[in-house]
Parts: structure tokens; C-alpha cells; sequence
């Protein structure tokens, strides 16, 4: 499968779990969120359809994984509502002009959910382990592009080549080639940064017990009954309205048992399948479009992104020239 049609589907699939930020009404990023000050805290309760096998970013396989780990975890970018590219760590950005260099100037103060403040550094480890063999990645594919890659996947190096640490708060990524803007390929839910001496201290564990720098930090999972999420007080883009996200778990999707959480109030949003239960009103079934539910505790419902949003999404981001999108 090319790099390009695999990009598209993961992206598509961004959409559905809510690994991009496609948003409405209220469930929005905070900076432009209108949400009143009364609506301050709450619990945000969505059903999953089974455990996660992974929270590990690098390793993610499932949408439920998928689901909570975007909750956690940030990247050097992510995608707005229309899946354009636009800033998360990375502050501002540059390419040359044949595309095949890439220059991230990261926001400066921001923190692991441990307290560490993120550099370039942990770019460079976070991205070299999605490449490791050990890690087994289903996203190597989209980083096996940068230089020195394929001599890393093989043994034959240490490093990879084309990562580098310029000083603590810029990144300098060199690609073999440009087959699509690689800024893209950076909003995908593998390539969020991750903390090198925490992985390296909970080794597989790591997924099991996350730490990232995202709007929520991991409090506890347990096992086919619930995850749990709690406010980031210091996220870098503001606090969260919401004060705690709790993900409710029905193995082998049990749409009955979901169904009756959602009718007695113990779940913010019915379960999210094509079906319906009696004496649903129609907003209650109507499909949820939600990113990173963390700026207001009510419901916001949209209609799905449009096909021509999605078949465009790979090949809209900026221009090598352009220092922002």
C-alpha cells in the first residue's frame, strides 16, 4: 500500500475516532471556545465498544486506544475541523523549497504530565522509537522517508540521520524525499512525543500507564470496566473545562448494556454505532464528530465532514515557504 493512500486512511480514520480534530459547537479547542463560565468542570462519560489493547501512541492498532490516547498525548502539530495542518507543540514552522528539509520551532514551557519540560530531544526519541523494530510500529511507514531511516531499520546505524536536535526548542527533520508535505504526516496519532526516561522506566508498561503532555493526564484503567482521565491544569493551550473524562468499557461491544447507561444518565453520549434504541430523540442519534472533549461538558453535534473534505485532506497543508499554516 503506498504512503499516500495508507496517509488518506488514517486520516479517514482520524475523523471517526477522534485522532483529528474535527469538532462542533461546543466540544472545540479552547482558545476560540464560547462555552459559559458556569459550565467550568464536569464528567464527560463515553462508552467504548472494548478495552484498548495499547494507550501507547507509537503502537496504537484499535480505535479505542485511539480514542483515549488523543486525550493524553500531542504531537508538533494536529489538524483542525476542515483536517487543514495548524500548530500544536510546534509553534511556528519552515521547508525549503524542494520540501525535503523541515525546521520546527517548539512552543517553549511545555510539560510532561510528570512535570519535564518537552524539548527537541524528545522528538527526536519519540520518532526514532516509532522506526525502532523493537517497538513494531504501524507508523515506521510514514517516518521510513526520512534520512537515514531505512539504514537504522537494518542495524547499520545508531541514529537516524535525518533527525536532529538543533538547540533545545528547534527540530530539523531531512527527508530522501517528497512524495507528500510531510507536516501531514506529522498530525497522525503515531507521532505524538513521548517521555524517554518513563518508557525507558515501564518499558511495555508504557501503554498501560501513559504519560504525555496533553489536556488530560491518565489516572487508571481498569480492566473491561472503565478508564479514567483527569484535568491537565497546566495544558499549554489552557485548562480543560471538563474536570475528569471517564470511558466506560463494553466488551465485544454491548450495544444493550450501553444503551442502558445512556438512558439512566451513567454515559454522556449514546453508543456510537448506527443503531438506535426506543425512545431515543433524534439528536440523541445523531452521529458525534468530537475531538479532544476538553472545552466544555456539553454535547456538541455536527454532521460528518464532507467527502471532498476528506478526499482533500493529504494534499492541503502549507507551503514550503510558508512559516505557519
Amino acid at each position: 500500500m503506498s504512503q499516500r493512500r495508507l496517509l488518506a486512511m488514517s486520516l479517514v480514520f482520524a475523523v471517526w475516532t477522534g485522532t483529528g480534530a474535527w469538532a462542533g459547537g461546543s466540544i472545540a479547542d479552547a482558545s476560540t471556545s464560547s462555552a459559559p463560565a458556569e459550565h467550568q468542570g464536569g464528567v464527560y462519560r463515553r462508552p467504548l465498544g472494548n478495552n484498548p489493547v495499547t494507550l501507547d501512541p507509537a503502537c496504537l492498532n484499535d480505535i479505542y486506544g485511539r480514542t483515549v490516547a488523543n486525550q493524553i498525548f500531542d504531537g508538533l502539530v494536529q489538524l483542525d475541523k476542515t483536517l487543514a495542518v495548524r500548530p500544536a507543540i510546534a509553534e511556528t514552522w519552515r521547508a525549503s523549497r524542494d520540501g525535503l528539509v523541515w525546521t520546527f520551532n517548539l512552543r517553549k514551557g511545555v510539560r510532561f504530565h510528570n512535570g519535564r519540560e518537552v524539548t527537541a530531544d524528545d522528538f527526536v526519541y519519540s520518532f526514532t522509537r516509532i522506526l525502532d523494530p523493537g517497538t513494531h510500529s504501524s507508523g515506521a511507514s510514514f517516518f521510513s522517508n526520512i534520512r537515514g531511516a531505512d539504514a537504522y531499520l537494518a542495524g547499520r546505524a545508531a541514529r537516524v540521520e535525518g533527525l536532529r536536535a538543533l538547540d533545545r526548542y528547534t527540530l530539523r527533520i531531512e527527508l530522501v524525499e517528497s512524495r507528500i508535505p510531510f507536516v501531514v504526516n506529522l498530525a497522525v496519532g503515531f507521532a505524538k512525543v513521548v517521555p524517554r526516561e518513563v518508557v525507558q522506566q515501564l518499558g511495555a508498561h508504557f501503554g498501560l500507564q501513559p504519560v504525555g503532555t496533553g489536556p488530560f493526564k491518565f489516572v487508571d484503567w481498569s480492566a473491561n470496566t472503565q478508564i479514567t482521565l483527569t484535568a491537565n491544569l497546566d495544558y499549554f493551550e489552557g485548562r480543560p473545562h471538563l474536570d475528569r473524562l471517564e470511558y466506560r468499557i463494553f466488551p465485544g461491544d454491548a450495544f444493550d448494556a450501553m444503551s442502558r447507561e445512556f438512558q439512566q444518565g451513567q454515559c454522556t453520549i449514546p453508543p456510537f454505532l448506527g443503531r438506535s434504541a426506543p425512545g431515543w430523540s433524534r439528536r440523541a442519534t445523531t452521529t458525534l464528530f468530537a475531538t479532544r472533549c476538553w472545552a466544555s461538558p456539553s454535547w456538541a453535534w455536527s454532521p460528518p465532514p464532507s467527502r471532498s473534505i476528506i478526499r482533500n485532506s493529504a494534499r492541503r497543508s502549507i507551503t514550503p515557504s510558508t512559516a505557519r499554516p
